[in-house]
């Protein structure tokens, strides 16, 4: 295991066992120009797990295959600041996943290339998404349990 903080960038990532990119133990990685082809059966492409771990972009990310959730933050913190651009038609779960206290905040433009089917957002137990002009992909409407979907 790394601590951070950790940069990475230019990347192309996938998984067959798990998260594509996760971070924990109050590790805190910025990534950026980051290609998602596909996490691990029931994983996330990219998350956290554990209370002050952090995920900040620093430029676009792409994603180009499934899983689980786009963004799972579990007690972390997460600043997708930047460019997502989704390509094909995508399958999540949940394309935002927040629970456990955790808070994230989503700017920069949000872009389908194809389609995504996933619920938008489900936030739970006192979490907190925060959305700058970002309209997050799904066809299913956000889930609400404990947590703020900001603004609704």
């Amino acid at each position: 295991m790394l601590s951070g903080p950790i940069i990475l960038d230019g990347v192309s990532v996938s998984s067959s066992v798990g998260y594509e990119i996760r971070t924990s133990c109050r590790g805190d990685i910025a990534i950026g120009n980051i290609i998602f082809n596909g996490a691990g059966p029931g994983a996330p492409h990219l998350g956290t797990d554990w209370p002050n771990a952090v995920l900040r972009s620093h430029g676009p990310l792409i994603v180009a295959g499934d899983a689980a959730h786009f963004l799972d933050i579990d007690a972390g913190w997460a600043y997708i600041l930047h460019d997502v651009i989704f390509t094909g038609n995508r399958s999540f779960g949940c394309t935002i996943r927040a629970r456990n206290g955790s808070y994230a905040v989503l700017d920069g433009t949000w872009t389908v290339n194809g389609s995504v089917t996933a619920i938008k957002a489900c936030v739970y137990e006192n979490s907190m998404v925060s959305r700058q002009n970002v309209t997050v992909p799904g066809s299913g409407v956000e889930t609400l349990t404990g947590g703020i979907f900001n603004p609704p």
